[in-house]
């Protein structure tokens, strides 16, 4: 090897090197190294997206704000919701079931019945000390604040279709 050739090796000592190499593989139970397979490159690139990344940015964009605009729908939903449930328990309790026809209707019914059964729980509730619903409220704002930590910092798994 001292030889000036800056310590490389021949190719027959490659080779020699290679085939002990291989042997000691062998003799351990290790498998054999299997050439890759035909059009390797060809099925990678097929499954690349076909449109360009400014294009799939602007789709991710897209759906997210999509989600976005659902999740304020469906929280400006409940608010009001819960607005007109209050008003039908603390104010008046036809107010609720005239918004769906009348008390004389079904669903207004429904609703009026729910109004009602309601009144005595907030009553309950309302019987509370008000130190007791600040720590609850504080609570459940600070649990909902960590749990809404944990979901967002958790990185979704991506999986290939061959592991599906």
């Amino acid at each position: 090897m001292g030889r000036g050739n800056n310590n490389e090796l021949s190719e027959a000592e490659e080779r020699a090197a290679h085939e002990t190499f291989q042997a000691l593989l062998e003799r351990y139970g290790e498998p054999k190294t299997l050439n890759p397979p035909v059009n390797l490159a060809a099925r990678i690139t097929s499954q690349l997206p076909n449109a360009r990344p400014a294009e799939i940015l602007r789709r991710e964009r897209r759906r997210l704000l999509g989600r976005s605009l659902l999740l304020w729908a469906i929280g400006l939903t409940w608010l009001v919701l819960s607005a007109l449930g209050l008003w039908g328990i603390m104010v008046d309790s036809s107010l609720p079931a005239l918004l769906v026809g009348g008390p004389q209707t079904a669903l207004g019914h429904v609703v009026l019945a729910i109004t009602l059964a309601a009144k005595p729980l907030f009553a309950l509730f309302s019987s509370i000390n008000l130190l007791v619903w600040v720590v609850g409220l504080v609570t459940v704002i600070a649990l909902g604040w960590a749990w809404w930590k944990m979901l967002t910092q958790v990185q979704p798994m991506v999986l290939s279709r061959n592991q599906l």
